[in-house]
């Protein structure tokens, strides 16, 4: 039965530069291999090797499958991430409670990752040195995920944030409102 000498790996890449994903497999008699781009489910390569030179429509996952008459089909996934500046994905609105500690949240797709992500608040940054205030940085698989901790806070936390995401490629800014949500929720 088919088995993967190497598995395609996810790659970056800049608009107009040509890849290639490969897709390595092993079995008797050879397989036969089928790459699929994921958006449009169409068949893109019958071999090996898949050379794309990346675009905004060449860009996205692709599927490997292999198969040997007789066997199980395998199939792995990889993606062509195309190189841009960051795009901001939060809610433009947040909530906490008066009192408690609170998380505003600014979630960005950048690829590549960011090399800063600011917060200001009443046009001054915000940074982890000021007491009412934590910044986490979680990395995920296309951007990162920056969440700014007020602790136990007080009426002039509420209001409008800035959050900058910056990487090589340019830059995103949005405004996040902070508003206070009751501790109690009235049933009526």
């Amino acid at each position: 039965g088919p088995r993967f000498r190497t598995r395609p790996q996810s790659l970056q890449a800049d608009q107009g530069t040509t890849l290639t994903l490969s897709c390595d497999v092993d079995g008797n008699p050879p397989p036969d291999i089928v790459w699929i781009h994921d958006s449009t489910g169409k068949v893109v390569g019958t071999s090996v090797n898949l050379t794309l030179e990346v675009d905004p429509d060449t860009a996205g996952r692709y599927y490997c499958k292999a198969s040997v008459m007789g066997f199980p089909e395998i199939g792995a996934e990889a993606t062509i991430y195309l190189k841009g500046p960051p795009t901001i994905i939060s809610h433009r609105t947040q909530f906490g409670i008066q009192g408690d500690n609170v998380r505003l949240e600014c979630v960005a797709f950048s690829i590549p990752r960011p090399d800063h992500v600011m917060w200001t608040y009443k046009g001054n940054e915000v940074n982890s040195k000021d007491k009412d205030y934590t910044i986490l940085e979680d990395r995920l698989p296309e951007g990162i995920k920056s969440t700014l901790v007020i602790r136990e806070s007080q009426e002039e936390h509420f209001g409008s944030y800035n959050c900058s995401v910056i990487n090589p490629y340019g830059s995103d800014v949005v405004e996040i409102i902070l508003k206070p949500q009751s501790k109690y929720l009235l049933r009526f």
